[in-house]
């Protein structure tokens, strides 16, 4: 779910010690750290879009058209997997475009839909109304009819659900990092998803320990906007650092969790491309 950052921040005055609720620049700072550290084949083939964005797609129409300029400028269709964290409702989804350019009217790799939700699919009939727009803004110039839009299938596989009303976004973000961890050359959605898209795809322990050392990170950030003032003031770039550590851990580790101590220091590294 959505909070504002200027809410957000008075809550963690509040209670340092509180977990909070998933916000739009604390998502763009991790998937920003993702990216960083994932190989170069991997980013080549994958784009994350901006929530902000589709936000503003959402709630401004006269600015439709820039967001989709935008979104042109990314390369979509040269692309194999393209992230959308949504939150619509005050909840936050992941919806995965698969093979953006692939040929709508064949069966084999053409363009089809992934939602990852841990309110086991609830949003499905918003998520279909947002992406449809979205698509259909995004496929105008690529002349295809209105009735081939109908063969971008949406699956909802059935994944690990939260169990409390504050962390759907840190799904989302778990989601997405495991996603990558597995990520397949090729999808085909007449085979159906990705086998490891299941109920044991991850245990709740694996996702509390990442979403307590996530957490933790966040409560240390007071201002998203001004990196250099934020590792002055909050030791920004230890925060880089510890978000950096969370991500390897996700990307490296299988198997249960069995403690804190089971989740290594890896050794510090400079950053890269990161805003």
């Amino acid at each position: 779910m959505r909070t504002t950052r200027s809410s957000s921040l008075r809550n963690r005055k509040a209670d340092s010690g509180q977990k909070e609720k998933l916000n739009d620049q604390q998502a763009i700072y991790y998937m920003r750290r993702l990216w960083s550290f994932l190989p170069e084949s991997i980013k080549g083939c994958c784009v994350y879009i901006d929530p902000a964005w589709m936000l503003k797609f959402r709630t401004q129409f006269k600015e439709r058209e820039g967001v989709i300029e935008w979104l042109g400028r990314l390369n979509i269709f040269m692309k194999k997997y393209v992230f959308f964290p949504l939150c619509l409702s005050n909840h936050w989804t992941l919806v995965i475009l698969c093979n953006p350019g692939g040929d709508i009217k064949r069966k084999k790799e053409r363009p089809s839909m992934i939602l990852l939700d841990s309110l086991d699919g609830s949003m499905k009939s918003e998520v279909e109304i947002f992406m449809s727009s979205v698509l259909h803004e995004l496929y105008k110039n690529r002349c295809i009819s209105q009735n081939d839009f109908g063969n971008i299938k949406l699956a909802i596989p059935k994944v690990p659900k939260q169990i409390d009303d504050k962390t759907c976004g840190f799904f989302v973000l778990y989601y997405m990092t495991l996603f990558l961890k597995e990520i397949q050359v090729k999808f085909d959605f007449e085979t159906g998803y990705p086998a490891f898209l299941n109920r044991d795809w991850f245990t709740q322990q694996e996702f509390d320990c990442f979403h307590r050392r996530l957490s933790d990170i966040f409560n240390r950030i007071d201002d998203y906007t001004k990196p250099i003032s934020m590792s002055v003031s909050s030791g920004g770039f230890n925060n880089d650092l510890d978000t950096i550590d969370v991500i390897r851990t996700c990307l490296r580790e299988t198997g249960d969790i069995k403690s804190e101590s089971c989740l290594p220091k890896f050794r510090k590294r400079k950053m890269r491309d990161v805003e």
